[in-house]
């Protein structure tokens, strides 16, 4: 969850991570979302080595590591970890965080509507991302129902690739305004850098896109920049060709934020608070 927030739609928003993603971009800047479970996450430049973490581990899964050999201070087996978090509790510096908490829809909710004045006066509301939102459709549509029971403008982040019919049924009634990311148009370059072809996606905006025409919602295509691989010419040209001939007239370009790199190969995050798991998530 993340409060107060300028950079996910109009005016001030609480901002709802669902975690879970169905794309494996080579970019992705919140690689702790891609996954549906719960995940310890460990930060070597805040261990202070204190070793209490390895001392608590009911499951014997950490270690103190070898410098000689590169190793952090602490090393996780990932194997042997079942994310009781005990270690979280015991650390110090905050090493060692848990990233995932399950959440109800009047959890969510709860903590959402004390910023109600803060939406009413920015003109902000309430965005739903991920990971891939659409994963959960019921708990999904259930969230946004009670946001607009609240009268809170909604807004839900998507990379596009799920099931329309289903989409259209549960999410579109309950939806102001949907950002879809069009990060690459080539369909082979998709796959390369995103783990799959882009067809649906590119079939899903264009219909999302028409109806907008007579409906009340509105769909907004989002291209993060992306160096050498989406802010090419060839697929900035590539999307503003496709723009063009279907009449779209209003996108969004996202510059680089390269927060993976800090991140590293483990799944987490430091200081952005918690992701949520949905109950009615796998």
């Amino acid at each position: 969850m993340k409060h107060n927030s300028l950079e996910d739609g109009p005016g001030i928003r609480s901002v709802v991570f669902l975690k879970g993603c169905n794309l494996n971009c080579s970019w992705c800047h919140n690689p702790e979302s891609k996954h549906r479970t719960n995940e310890l996450y460990y930060d070597r430049g805040s261990c202070i080595s204190c070793r209490e973490c390895v001392a608590v581990c009911p499951q014997g899964a950490l270690r103190i590591g070898d410098p000689s050999i590169g190793e952090p201070p602490v090393v996780v087996d990932r194997q042997s970890c079942t994310t009781c978090f005990e270690c979280v509790d015991s650390c110090p510096s905050r090493a060692l965080s848990a990233v995932g908490r399950t959440m109800s829809v009047d959890d969510v909710v709860r903590d959402v509507v004390q910023y109600t004045s803060y939406f009413q006066a920015s003109g902000g509301g309430v965005t739903v991302s991920g990971g891939e939102p659409t994963l959960f459709m019921d708990f999904l549509s259930a969230l946004l129902q009670r946001f607009k029971a609240e009268g809170l403008h909604t807004l839900v982040e998507t990379n596009g690739r799920f099931c329309f019919d289903d989409f259209e049924g549960a999410i579109l009634p309950h939806t102001d305004v949907i950002y879809l990311d069009m990060k690459i148009l080539d369909r082979h370059d998709h796959r390369r850098f995103c783990g799959t072809y882009n067809d649906v996606i590119k079939d899903n905006f264009l219909r999302l896109h028409r109806m907008s025409q007579t409906s009340q919602f509105c769909v907004i295509p989002r291209t993060p920049l992306i160096p050498d691989i989406t802010d090419t010419e060839k697929n900035i040209r590539e999307l503003a060709q496709f723009y063009e001939a279907n009449g779209v007239t209003r996108t969004i370009v996202l510059k680089s934020n390269p927060l993976w790199a800090d991140k590293g190969p483990c799944p987490g995050v430091v200081d952005t608070g918690f992701v949520v798991t949905p109950l009615v998530a796998a």
